[in-house]
């Protein structure tokens, strides 16, 4: 809720009974949807803290000019202390949250999969995508590399656990 006299928002977590105070007025937020995802979509008033997934269609181009469509789902949630106020108004930093993280996933997916044959990422699709997503994480005491466990969007708090093929 914003109000406009004091310049002053404040967030609810909940369910719960809001009153609005005079000058109050509800902040409507405008999320990609659909498949592939577009702008504005769903209009929400509210905002949910996860766990939850969004899926997403892209078309992606091999090194040998394979042309291929994924559809990926990611599982998310934001990491939030609901008695922070700095904390509480991270969520909100990224006006629409589920559109820049497809974008930003189908665009590291894009540039993994440009550099590599259709036939290395058939074999092996589900690394490339998570090693794209997740990034590689070094282990001294294993000499093959592993996927790191998630993704945190710093600006925002939200974490990215897990991606669907």
């Amino acid at each position: 809720m914003y109000d406009y006299k004091r310049k002053k928002i404040r967030i609810e977590f909940g369910p719960n009974l809001v009153k609005l105070e005079p000058d109050e007025q509800f902040t409507v937020c405008y999320l990609s949807g659909g498949k592939p995802k577009r702008p504005g979509v769903i209009k929400t008033l509210h905002v949910s803290l996860g766990p939850d997934f969004f899926t997403d269609i892209f078309h992606v181009e091999t090194s040998d000019h394979a042309r291929l469509e994924l559809q990926l789902s990611y599982n998310w949630y934001f990491k939030v202390d609901q008695k922070e106020d700095n904390e509480k108004i991270r969520i909100f930093n990224v006006k629409d949250f589920v559109g820049d993280a497809c974008s930003a996933f189908a665009s590291k997916v894009r540039g993994e999969v440009a550099c590599i044959s259709f036939e290395q990422f058939h074999k092996n699709s589900a690394f490339i995508i998570r090693k794209a997503i997740f990034g590689l994480k070094e282990d001294s005491q294993s000499t093959k590399p592993k996927i790191n466990d998630d993704l945190v969007f710093a600006n925002n708090d939200l974490i990215v656990t897990n991606v669907d093929i």
